[in-house]
């Protein structure tokens, strides 16, 4: 993909999105979404997939703009209520939700229909979409109690959503496995890692680097 100046990007989903899990992972006071009674603040961490991204894109586009509106603990249902206050019509759009999904009766259902509602409103104001897959998790957190759907449910609906409208899906779910196997490590190898949050779920910051660099590479290059 080509970009121009003034080229705006905006990553909107969870905490995922927002880079949650790295050794720098911190929120800021400023205020992106209040929904239901509930506030989330931005993040900011240096480390993070996006910050990563935006450093390596700003050598090449010195003017690129990247905002993060990930919104840690959020569903997609609450991404589609509050989706006017994280979109102002930005050229692209990086989708990455579905995760908190799994604590949902019926999630898997709902993100299928919010993800269609999501990508008919951003694509009605003109907006590039590019849906994203969140990395594996380990079996200790995919095993959790509240865990009602595996994560790669939520990977088959995104893909199966970007291919149905024709969409661009960065898959770092699929991405993440090759890589471990490639490298004979195990997932719980990868999500693991000092300084970390290193919960199972989150990405560490070698899987923080990882997602930049594919996402680079599946986008830009």
């Amino acid at each position: 993909m080509k970009i121009q100046n003034q080229f705006t990007i905006n990553i909107i989903g969870d905490s995922i999105a927002a880079g949650q899990g790295c050794s720098t992972f911190c929120h800021t006071n400023e205020m992106i979404l209040e929904l239901d009674d509930k506030i989330w603040y931005r993040s900011k961490s240096q480390n993070s997939w996006s910050a990563l991204l935006e450093q390596d894109l700003r050598s090449v586009y010195p003017d690129l703009n990247l905002i993060n509106n990930g919104c840690c603990g959020a569903d997609s249902t609450q991404i589609l209520k509050g989706l006017e206050q994280l979109y102002h019509q930005e050229n692209l759009i990086l989708l990455l939700v579905g995760a908190n999904n799994r604590k949902i009766q019926n999630g898997m259902e709902q993100l299928r229909l919010d993800l269609v509602s999501i990508i008919h409103h951003l694509k009605k104001h003109g907006s590039q979409v590019v849906l994203m897959t969140p990395p594996p998790s380990t079996l200790k957190n995919e095993n959790y109690p509240n865990r009602l759907y595996p994560l790669d449910e939520v990977t088959k609906i995104i893909c199966d959503t970007a291919l149905q409208f024709n969409l661009l899906c960065v898959d770092h779910y699929a991405q993440i496995r090759k890589y471990s196997e490639q490298h004979s490590l195990t997932i719980e190898e990868l999500m693991e890692e000092a300084g970390c949050l290193s919960d199972g779920l989150h990405p560490t910051n070698k899987v923080q680097t990882l997602m930049a660099d594919y996402t680079k590479k599946r986008i830009f290059v």
